[in-house]
């Protein structure tokens, strides 16, 4: 053994010759271990790990949605319990009153999604739009939305749904003709980030209760930013910030982004759009935190 080498364990038990690095005492600090690069390119973690605090938000702020037409219908129960009215119609009044506060969990998405229209994306005609979205559920962990195409010349698109397996995309004819793929994966990556976190949950009971009287308090029990932060999980799922800026770009430089729908369901369903189809007024805001298309932009540029 030359001057310097020490004998090492190897992993089948015998010895191998290493030499000391020179200028270090032995026993003193810790060889560099080299890692191999890993076979799999990590992903996002999965839906419960990283979105559970705003899943809880959304929750709660659809509880609040439900509560609000419930509350009238309990005004109504109590006012028959003080009339004294029989037993029969006391029950019967209770049993309405539980009906009003389940239903939007479960007709929500499915009337929204009825109200907007659109039918069902084939597979073979709209192969590129089925690409992308499956790509993109895969780096989410998210199943595939049902796909559906609205037949509009307005670019624009929306996702719907109380949880990620009764999710749905609708993107309209507009839009799949102007964007891009990378551009289409950008909708597509945000529109599913809403998925996500919960926010069709939300976002679809306020349009469904609310939504066509108070469309402003709708955008509140939404969620305050819900686009700019989910424009945010976009670009990180997609990793590539350019694209959200490139469609956001032409959507907001578009003749109009507002499909041929009735008055009500714009007006219920604004806030849920990829870029609403009435935007507001110079100055006004729904909310504290409300950004129009540009303040978007801009913050994706410091990305």
């Amino acid at each position: 053994m030359a001057p310097g080498d020490r004998p090492t364990q190897t992993r089948a038990g015998g010895q191998r010759r290493g030499r000391q690095r020179s200028g270090r005492p032995p026993g003193r600090g810790r060889p560099v271990e080299s890692r191999r690069a890993p076979d799999v390119v990590p992903v996002l973690p999965p839906l419960e790990d990283d979105r559970r605090p705003a899943i809880a938000a959304n929750r709660r702020r659809a509880l609040l949605g439900t509560a609000l037409p419930a509350a009238v219908l309990i005004a109504v129960l109590l006012a028959v319990i003080a009339l004294g009215a029989p037993l029969v119609v006391m029950v019967a009044a209770a049993a309405v009153v539980a009906a009003a506060a389940a239903m939007p969990w479960f007709l929500a998405s499915k009337s929204l999604a009825r109200r907007l229209g659109g039918a069902p994306a084939d597979d073979v005609e709209e192969a590129r739009l089925y690409s992308v979205v499956e790509g993109v559920c895969l780096a989410a962990g998210l199943p595939r939305p049902e796909l559906l195409v609205l037949e509009d010349p307005a670019p624009n698109a929306i996702s719907l749904g109380t949880s990620p397996a009764d999710a749905v995309l609708i993107c309209t004819r507009g839009l799949l003709e102007l964007a891009d793929r990378i551009e289409l994966e950008a909708v597509v990556a945000h529109e599913l980030s809403h998925v996500r976190a919960g926010d069709t949950l939300s976002g679809g009971i306020a349009a469904y209760t609310v939504g066509r009287v108070a469309p402003a308090l709708a955008a509140r029990m939404s969620g305050i930013a819900r686009e700019s932060l989910a424009d945010q999980t976009a670009v990180s799922l997609t990793r590539y910030p350019p694209g959200l800026i490139s469609v956001l770009g032409k959507l907001a430089d578009a003749p109009t982004t507002r499909p041929v729908l009735g008055p009500r369901t714009v007006r219920a369903t604004n806030h849920l759009w990829l870029v609403p189809p009435v935007p507001e007024p110079e100055g006004a805001k729904t909310h504290r935190g409300a950004l129009d298309v540009q303040d978007r932009v801009a913050l994706l540029r410091e990305l």
